[in-house]
């Protein structure tokens, strides 16, 4: 699956079409704000931790019978 334009951008993941019709890319950030916004700084790995949490707990409803948009985790290794 091939990555192409950015979609969207938040505070904490940026979202990317791809070569399929049916599915994106969500890269999560190292990114954290406080205070509206006020407050920015940047911490390692948090984008590594915030994907690992996500992708357990929505492969967990998955494999329980409770559909999410969740496909499958790809890319480098704890990315």
């Amino acid at each position: 699956m091939k990555e192409l334009e950015l979609l969207y951008e938040g505070k904490s993941k940026q979202i990317f079409k791809t070569d399929s019709d049916d599915r994106v890319v969500v890269r999560f950030k190292d990114d954290i704000s406080a205070f509206y916004n006020i407050k920015r700084a940047n911490i390692e790995s948090k984008g590594r931790l915030t994907c690992d949490i996500s992708s357990m707990v929505l492969d967990y409803l998955n494999g329980h019978n409770i559909n999410t948009h969740f496909v499958e985790r790809v890319g480098a290794e704890g990315q």
